[in-house]
C-alpha cells in the first residue's frame, strides 16, 4: 500500500535471489500478477480464512493457478481491532480495501 510497486518489485527479488515469496491476502497485486513476477520462486500465500467456503476455494483455486505451492493460515484475526494510533492519526485503507 505503501508503494504502487512494491509487491511487484518484491517478487521480481524473491525471483532473482530464489527466495520464497509471501503475499498477504491484504496485497494490492492480485495472485495472479505475483506469479508473472516470480515465476521460479517457491510462492506461499497468507490466507485469512473467510466464513464463506465458496470464496476460500475460490482463492485456492486462483493462487493454485498462480503458481503458488503452500497456504499460511491465519486464524488470529476474525475480527479487526480499534487501532488508536490508526484513529488518532486518521488511517484509513485506501479504496478498494477500505472497510
Amino acid at each position: 500500500m505503501a508503494n504502487p510497486d512494491g509487491e511487484c518489485a518484491t517478487a521480481r527479488a524473491c525471483n532473482a535471489s530464489k527466495t520464497p515469496m509471501v503475499l498477504s491476502s491484504w496485497a494490492t497485486t492480485p495472485a495472479e500478477d505475483i506469479g508473472v513476477y516470480a515465476p521460479d520462486s517457491f510462492k506461499v500465500y497468507q490466507l485469512y480464512m473467510s466464513n464463506i467456503h465458496e470464496v476460500n476455494l475460490d482463492i485456492y483455486d486462483r493462487i493454485r493457478k498462480a503458481g503458488f505451492k503452500a497456504l499460511a493460515l491465519t486464524c488470529d484475526t476474525a475480527l479487526l481491532g480499534k487501532r488508536l494510533n490508526d484513529v488518532r492519526n486518521k488511517f484509513s485503507l485506501p479504496h478498494p480495501w477500505k472497510m
